[in-house]
């Protein structure tokens, strides 16, 4: 079998070729929590509704990928869409060289990139360094809308845009990356506390894509793009927070999941004057945006 190789990858070659927290975010009182956060394996909230044999065995391949071994064994009339999970949800797949069928057919075979030393080794940077921004952003202290706010605030100021940086393990543990890379990390941040996030496509002129997130926030899903409040506010603001369609969108772009399926619009303009925000300060639950020179308060309950 024939590694597949998803769009999110193939988006982040596309993308390839064409630094503490915020003085915003909310307090969270760090106090090497990290130390105690286990990671779980998580699915892009696209495809939750794949079916559970389907999903258990994505986790028994990415758990065997974890460990190291060089066979897993599963249904494979399920393989499409294991490898579906596999390559867009799984941040680590970028370990494995090659997924090959098993010669009896009872699950597959796995290579590696790397000597089971290294393979162990960058796993453990990854987690790491995921448990550390988890735990700066207030994971299981603040309530589940403030931490998508303090992981963007994270992301915003302390990512580097480097259109070399192409893994999400590299955005995680070097702090530097392109959209896809750094949408992937915010993605899988909020996956990790159980917040509704999936992978976005967004094509613009020319065919030229980037890649940005939808996520849920006071209940209802909008749009996130970090890489561009990166370049745009030097992470300052919050002008690429909580975006409807009409705000994500280029004129004339196109927004899909990875899979190039369409995506229903998104028409809440409650945080439409977030556009002109360029600094911003939390007060509790609140937050007040200086948008031009006009507050605009929200509650982030």
């Amino acid at each position: 079998m024939k590694r597949i190789i998803s769009v999110l990858l193939c988006a982040s070659l596309l993308s390839a070729l064409l630094v503490g927290c915020s003085s915003g975010k909310n307090d969270t009182g760090s106090d090497n929590q990290e130390k105690q956060i286990a990671l779980e394996i998580t699915v892009d909230n696209h495809y939750s509704s794949f079916d559970e044999a389907t999903k258990s065995a994505y986790k028994k391949l990415c758990n065997a990928v974890l460990a190291y071994e060089s066979s897993v064994k599963f249904n494979i009339g399920l393989v499409d869409e294991i490898n579906t999970l596999f390559y867009t949800s799984f941040p680590l797949y970028t370990l494995v060289k090659g997924i090959d069928f098993a010669k009896d057919n009872s699950g597959v075979e796995i290579s590696y990139v790397y000597p089971q030393e290294e393979h162990k080794q960058r796993i453990e940077q990854f987690n790491n360094a995921v448990a550390e921004i988890m735990s700066e952003c207030g994971y299981g202290k603040v309530s589940k809308n403030m931490y998508v706010l303090n992981v963007y605030s994270y992301l915003s100021q302390n990512i580097t845009i480097d259109g070399t940086t192409t893994t999400v393990l590299e955005t995680a543990v070097t702090k530097k990356g392109m959209s896809s890379t750094v949408s992937g990390l915010f993605e899988y941040l909020l996956l990790q506390s159980d917040i509704p996030a999936s992978h976005v496509i967004n094509v613009g002129e020319n065919s030229l894509a980037s890649m940005i997130s939808m996520a849920q926030l006071n209940g209802e899903m909008y749009y996130f793009d970090i890489s561009s409040e990166i370049e745009k506010t030097d992470g300052k603001g919050l002008s690429y927070f909580a975006m409807n369609t009409q705000r994500a969108a280029d004129k004339d772009a196109k927004l899909t999941y990875t899979d190039g399926s369409e995506i229903n619009e998104l028409d809440n303009d409650y945080f439409g004057k977030l556009a002109n925000c360029t600094d911003y300060k939390v007060e509790g639950n609140k937050v007040v945006a200086n948008c031009k020179g006009e507050n605009f308060t929200f509650e982030l309950s």
